[in-house]
């Protein structure tokens, strides 16, 4: 999938992403849930809120010929920006896309193909150290270098 094609597809998602930045303003608590593919046809997964939304809960798309294409979360107190757990675990699920809510803006984020500096992120993240980890993700943001994560898209659904 191509960033526009994803791009497209995600703002296609627009109910279901107010509905979740909607109900994180109300209860100031963490939505989200998943964009799976199966058979051509894509469809929203695992709508989740609180606890229940945190990475490891998450029913991935995981069935016959079905695949997690991208997931969506919101970030209650506003940042946008990817926390290196949110990378690590995406990454770990297959997906090549994720998307990341306040109570108003979604933005978009297409991680890395596998290299160094990506690989050392996770190291870090996997050990615990997610401190520097962050640093180096916030690094990458910063400098527009795209060896973690690259933005793709930001917009008000």
């Amino acid at each position: 999938m191509q960033d526009e094609e994803f791009n497209k597809l995600i703002v296609g998602y627009s109910p279901e992403l107010r509905e979740a930045i909607r109900n994180t303003k109300q209860k100031g608590i963490e939505h989200g849930f998943l964009i799976c593919k199966k058979k051509g046809k894509y469809r929203v997964k695992s709508k989740c809120s609180g606890d229940a939304c945190s990475l490891e809960s998450l029913e991935y798309c995981k069935g016959k010929d079905e695949k997690t294409i991208a997931s969506f979360h919101t970030h209650p107190r506003g940042m946008l920006l990817p926390t290196p757990e949110d990378i690590a675990h995406s990454y770990g699920q297959g997906e090549k896309y994720f998307c990341i809510g306040n109570t108003k803006t979604v933005r978009c984020w297409k991680i890395a193909d596998y290299n160094p500096v990506f690989e050392n992120m996770i190291e870090m993240t996997l050990r615990g150290d997610t401190s520097h980890a962050g640093s180096l993700v916030v690094d990458d943001i910063i400098r527009k270098r795209g060896e973690i994560v690259k933005q793709t898209i930001q917009f008000e659904p």
